[in-house]
């Protein structure tokens, strides 16, 4: 008899499931990485299911943190997209940064994009 059985086996992709819902949830200040994280996450505790079988709880906790994450995520770029171009098209701030360019590199804004 093998009295060191380990009955309580835990799937890799359990464990990847909750490591890239962490890493989901870290790098949600930088509003891109999230979204791949946490669409890894969900994959990885997918492929822990198996049919007649609840998933693991490993997985649904990478399942939670990943869909937060995501959610975070995606709310976050679009939060910064949202606030980022009215910024550009307002000609008022589109002056005051020709002229801060202007004082600091000696060519305008305008002009610098114009080069690229």
């Amino acid at each position: 008899m093998d009295y060191y059985q380990n009955t309580n086996k835990t799937s890799g992709f359990s464990i990847a499931a909750i490591i890239c819902g962490i890493l989901s949830l870290a790098t949600v200040c930088t509003g891109i990485l999230p979204i791949p994280l946490g669409a890894l996450g969900i994959l990885f505790a997918v492929l822990t299911y198996r049919k007649g079988k609840k998933l693991p709880s490993l997985s649904r906790t990478g399942i939670c943190l990943s869909c937060i994450g995501m959610v975070l995520g995606v709310l976050l770029t679009i939060y910064a997209v949202a606030t980022v171009m009215p910024l550009f098209t307002n000609p008022e701030y589109r002056q005051e940064l020709n002229t801060y360019y202007e004082s600091i590199y000696g060519i305008s804004l305008d002009e610098l994009l114009g080069e690229f």
